[in-house]
């Protein structure tokens, strides 16, 4: 798919990661550990786990839930091995060519979960006046890179806001998360890159909800040292895609740096 810089509102999440170019924040969360994980991911996709197609079927009950009952269904409780069930499903199976089946404990989470967005005092009131999403592409100025991102919601204030799911929303376990995932380099990167493609974005938040009852969200703003690490840290992984197709097709290695590492005993030991 030929793609020009700017913002598209009529993209799927289909064709924005199968079919259209450009290096997004995941692409380089793997180019960050070594190319080879990039390639790796590429060639041999992850499987998906209930974790994620429960993540998956949040967002779109919640930024687009017009196109739920298009792209998920509920899979029926019944015994396949039983005659009776083995018609049910096979029934089942029939009528929902193209969907995505969800458990009937996923259904019960996923409006659990947008029972407490709707009733929580800031939460509410953050998916208003914006589009749910849409995507944005641009060039690196310093790499020439094709670049892309698809934030969950980009108000018309400027305010862009990732729904993120997680089993434990409190402060001191998101802000794990923040380091293990590089959500500092997602905020980044989405920031920069929206205004990049010419769309104004002033600011970054995250909408915490928890997977298990009671649902409790929560709000995080990262500081500007945060944002400044961040933005250190994908220039240095569009750097790194660029150093490497630049190099001769016979001289590249994407593995880990091919040298000796000294290794030192972590402070805790000692």
């Amino acid at each position: 798919m030929e793609i020009k810089t700017g913002r598209y509102d009529n993209l799927t999440l289909e064709q924005y990661h199968r079919e259209c170019p450009g290096w997004s924040k995941s692409s380089l969360d793997k180019v960050h550990r070594s190319m080879a994980h990039y390639f790796a991911e590429i060639e041999r996709p992850r499987k998906q786990t209930e974790a994620i197609l429960l993540g998956s079927a949040f967002h779109c009950s919640m930024l687009e839930p017009s196109l739920f009952e298009n792209e998920y269904c509920v899979i029926p409780e019944c015994d396949r091995r039983t005659k009776e069930g083995k018609a049910i499903y096979a029934q089942f199976e029939f009528e929902s060519v193209g969907k995505t089946g969800i458990s009937y404990n996923a259904v019960e989470q996923i409006e659990g979960m947008k029972k407490a967005v709707y009733e929580h005092p800031i939460a509410r009131n953050l998916f208003l006046a914006g589009d749910a999403e849409h995507s944005f592409f641009w060039i690196d100025k310093e790499t020439g890179l094709l670049c892309k991102c698809r934030p969950d919601y980009l108000r018309k204030d400027g305010i862009c806001i990732e729904l993120k799911t997680t089993r434990d929303a409190s402060y001191e376990s998101f802000k794990s998360d923040v380091g293990n995932f590089r959500y500092y380099v997602q905020a980044a990167y989405f920031i920069d890159g929206i205004k990049a493609a010419g769309f104004e974005c002033n600011e970054f938040l995250f909408c915490a909800v928890e997977t298990d009852y009671p649902h409790n969200v929560n709000i995080f703003r990262l500081d500007s040292e945060a944002l400044a690490v961040g933005r250190v840290a994908y220039k240095q992984d569009l750097r790194r895609v660029k150093a490497f197709f630049d190099e001769k097709e016979s001289d590249r290695w994407a593995g880990y740096m091919p040298i000796v590492n000294d290794l030192y005993l972590p402070n805790w030991i000692k």
